[in-house]
């Protein structure tokens, strides 16, 4: 059984609260139900994108457009404070390739100084599996979200969620900085125009990734 909770009940277990004759059933939680539509052919083998251990003080890349504006804005508008190094998300990256030894000669791997924006944005179509250990940003509760009667063009609610990568620290600081170059952090808007139809399997290993606002379309 595939089931998508309306409105509040998202917030609620509903697959664990299941009557005792429906024991024996599988029940599958989905964002929405238009997902039963979709043909999903992305296998769970293969080469794995692993990012972890991102040094936001450093970027390596070289310069590139195509950055959102918008979410770089929210940020300063609201004092986004400097990322800490996270060395538990280098021991997690570590961890897995320890695990897929045998089976991961050809994963892809984003740390320290090349765990860039625009590092991830080139390659992670490629891979079958990701998973980011980072910092996540979610400032949804602030801004306008699309609707049905609403042009999703109006739509800021993408912009105000993002996941940060190498360089965006020292980019943020910078109140010269190129707004129309990409500073490291990965907003949902530009998230969604990315091709991931070869992804089978996207971990978020982050805080603030499982949170969203609730509307009468879902999360």
């Amino acid at each position: 059984m595939y089931f998508s909770a309306d409105g509040y009940l998202h917030q609620f277990p509903l697959e664990y609260c299941l009557p005792d004759g429906w024991s024996g059933k599988s029940f599958f939680r989905l964002t929405s139900t238009r997902l039963l539509t979709e043909h999903m052919s992305a296998p769970l083998v293969g080469p794995a994108l692993l990012v972890g251990g991102v040094d936001y003080n450093n970027d390596s890349s070289v310069p590139s457009r195509g950055n959102d504006i918008l979410a770089l804005h929210f940020l300063r508008e609201h004092n986004f404070r400097k990322c800490k190094y996270l060395p538990g998300s280098l021991s997690e990256l570590e961890g897995i390739q320890a695990v897929r030894k045998n089976v991961g000669q050809e994963d892809g791997t984003l740390v320290g100084e090349n765990a860039t924006e625009r590092a991830f944005v080139d390659t992670a179509g490629n891979y079958p599996m990701i998973s980011i250990s980072t910092h996540g940003v979610f400032l949804g509760d602030n801004h306008d979200m699309g609707s049905d009667i609403k042009p999703c063009l109006m739509d800021e609610a993408l912009s105000s969620c993002a996941l940060i990568f190498a360089g965006t620290n020292i980019h943020l600081a910078d109140q010269d900085f190129d707004e129309h170059v990409r500073e490291g952090v990965l907003s949902g808007r530009e998230m969604a125009q990315l091709d991931l139809r070869k992804v089978g399997l996207f971990v978020l290993s982050a805080c603030q990734t499982g949170q969203g606002s609730v509307t009468a379309d879902g999360v």
